[in-house]
């Protein structure tokens, strides 16, 4: 079958069974307001800490947007089979107003604190930017590699894994 020969219609219930699967998912990943829960220790006698850790990892992932990037993993995953996401680690400034007191005065100012934080955000992966490459799948077993490719880069890309495959062929 030639290129041009090749369907590219979207059926509308195509389309609705394609959104109805992934809302189902959406809804029972997030639906009760919980996405995880920790484990607290047996032997810890302060049961509320583990609670306190996973209030604050959703908190700190609802703030990085994990979870829309999570309903766009699950959309991935229904359209081409495959769900991809890469953690990206970031460490940003985090400011926020603090009210200082004026010496010698009822009144205070407001300014600006600085503090250091680290983000750990979900990056969706579609699947045509997610290469597994033979190099790399030989020296490590489970590195992967990410690319967004311009026309330029995917006739490049295509030469030198024709010349790699030629080479270790």
């Amino acid at each position: 079958m030639r290129q041009s020969e090749k369907s590219r219609i979207i059926a509308p219930a195509l389309q609705q069974a394609v959104e109805s699967s992934v809302a189902e998912l959406e809804e029972a990943t997030f639906g009760r307001g919980k996405w995880f829960d920790i484990q607290d220790d047996m032997l810890d006698q302060d049961k509320t800490d583990a609670e306190y850790v996973r209030n604050l990892l959703q908190e700190d992932l609802e703030k990085t947007g994990v979870k829309d990037a999570v309903c766009e993993i699950f959309l991935n995953g229904a359209i081409y089979g495959t769900g991809i996401g890469k953690i990206v680690i970031e460490q940003n400034i985090e400011r926020s107003p603090v009210e200082q007191p004026v010496e010698g005065t009822m009144t205070t100012t407001r300014q600006l604190t600085e503090r250091p934080s680290i983000d750990v955000k979900l990056e969706p992966i579609s699947p045509k930017e997610f290469l597994m490459t033979l190099l790399l799948i030989l020296l490590t077993k489970h590195w992967v590699l990410h690319m967004r490719l311009s026309n330029l880069d995917t006739i490049l890309l295509k030469v030198l894994s024709l010349v790699f495959i030629v080479m270790f062929l």
